[in-house]
């Protein structure tokens, strides 16, 4: 069923004028995760007499859906969040047309599309977060602390001072990876969105996948480090927003969840969100294992006017329109030369993200789906007594 697209346009109006002349419209299809700044619209519509009117829909993948129905006669002309797990549908099927922005040198060089089919936007880097709040250790006592150096101070030279491991403030019982999260002392503490029904849920299969691979005989396959998850009591999210707002500890004040499927740069995300800023991120990031997912912006094949529509395409990229451009996933900017906000600078922690493996498509992606389910459905039928592998064969989905 086709999902109803909410249209509006971005409007200029002129004083003292009863009738205003025709004004040129350009056709923006994006989807709901874009928070696009309006501000930045206005002054494209004020600097070049084009209205942009931006129709919605619901994720990357029902924006593809739609541009390939609709190819013979296309609803837009230019689009906006084209995700790495539709590049290579979107590319096969002709849905855009080659354009070289202006700026396109200040853009990432890694991140760039051959042919020039598509303009990268922004980036993700899709992590597991914890509530460090939670992880991080109780401030030692300062009378201890001074306790403790009088001890030192009384030693014989060269001696050390033998401080048992459970009273080391540096030792850190916050896990690492996501293996750690299959551990007992991190049970019932994950939660991940679904991958059935949210884009975030399916970034973190894939990102499974692409991590821990899919040898049958291994130990440490994706589908063995799922189950595990699963066992340890990982909780499934309806979205990511259930998981992150409603399970997440740091999301929600009665959340119960203390690490949650999120990007690198939800973090400063939810810094932003408080009243003052924290001296202490209240978040962190697991630094590896994060998988990047490039958003990219576009000319659709057909555009009434590819002259406009390339215009659209150079305000996307432009300083302006980058730096406030993103969605409530915490996503970067794909120019490389922008100052970061004060925020950014403030909590700086750098990722190891890889890039999303070339071979993913949507045939793939299917396919994983199919074995995430498999996986999770065997263990929900199995007797909690035995301890069956995981399932590895599957017929094709």
């Amino acid at each position: 069923m086709l999902r109803t697209i909410a249209v509006f346009a971005v409007l200029t109006t002129t004083a003292c004028s009863t009738s205003a002349p025709s004004v040129e419209t350009v056709r923006l299809l994006t989807h709901d995760g874009f928070v696009i700044p309006t501000d930045t619209l206005e002054a494209y519509t004020e600097r070049t007499g084009v209205r942009v009117a931006v129709l919605r829909e619901s994720d990357p993948a029902a924006v593809v859906d739609l541009l390939s129905r609709t190819r013979d006669q296309p609803v837009a002309d230019v689009v906006l969040g084209i995700d790495s797990l539709s590049l290579n549908r979107v590319i096969s099927e002709g849905l855009v047309t080659p354009y070289r922005a202006i700026e396109a040198d200040k853009l990432d060089p890694l991140l760039m599309v051959d042919d020039d089919r598509l303009t990268p936007v922004s980036t993700l880097d899709v992590c597991v977060n914890v509530d460090a709040e939670v992880y991080r250790p109780e401030p030692p006592d300062p009378e201890e602390l001074e306790r403790i150096e009088q001890a030192k101070a009384a030693l014989p030279e060269g001696a050390e001072l033998a401080v048992p491991e459970d009273e080391n403030p540096e030792i850190s019982t916050a896990p690492t990876s996501i293996q750690d999260l299959t551990l007992a002392q991190f049970g019932s503490q994950f939660v991940v969105p679904d991958p059935n029904r949210d884009q975030l849920g399916q970034y973190f299969m894939v990102s499974l996948w692409q991590h821990f691979g899919d040898d049958p005989t291994s130990a440490n396959s994706w589908t063995a480090v799922l189950r595990d998850l699963y066992a340890n009591d990982m909780l499934i999210a309806p979205s990511w927003r259930d998981a992150y707002f409603g399970e997440f500890t740091q999301g929600n004040s009665s959340g119960t969840r203390t690490a949650v499927v999120a990007s690198a740069g939800m973090p400063v995300v939810t810094a932003r969100l408080r009243h003052t800023t924290p001296e202490l991120l209240e978040t962190e990031a697991l630094v590896d294992e994060c998988l990047r997912v490039v958003s990219y912006a576009g000319i659709v094949q057909g555009a009434a006017d590819r002259r406009t529509a390339g215009r659209l395409i150079d305000t996307m990229i432009s300083p302006e329109f980058q730096f406030f451009l993103g969605d409530s996933l915490g996503s970067r900017p794909a120019r490389a030369d922008l100052i970061i906000s004060e925020l950014d600078e403030l909590y700086a922690q750098t990722v190891e993200a890889e890039a999303l493996d070339p071979s993913v498509d949507q045939e793939l992606i299917a396919f994983l789906l199919a074995q995430w389910n498999a996986v999770i459905d065997d263990f929900d039928a199995a007797p909690e007594d035995t301890d069956d592998g995981v399932l590895t064969t599957l017929p094709d989905p």
